[in-house]
């Protein structure tokens, strides 16, 4: 079903940058001045990297999201740490 829907898709200019800020929490910058821009700068690169690694590569690429082998690693070391802290907080 997926397969069939990602043909459908279509992504232009405006609707990239939109959700590249929310990806990257830019937007919190427009929406909380100072304040969204520390958190923006703070978290911003690593919900990127989360987001982006959690979209399937064809919608990555419809996002013109480059993806390299050291974006998976630094994905998957997240992925492990995530797993560990949910085993412990059981």
């Amino acid at each position: 079903m997926w397969k069939a829907g990602v043909a459908d898709i279509s992504m232009n200019e405006q609707v990239r940058e939109y959700l590249t800020g929310v990806c990257d929490l830019a937007f919190l910058e427009k929406r909380f001045g100072r304040l969204g821009r520390g958190i923006h700068r703070v978290l911003g690169r690593s919900f990127e990297l989360i987001t982006r690694g959690a979209l399937p590569p064809e919608f990555r690429d419809l996002m013109h999201y480059p993806w390299t082998a050291d974006d998976q690693r630094r994905f998957d070391s997240y992925l492990v740490a995530v797993r560990r802290l949910h085993r412990v907080t059981l």
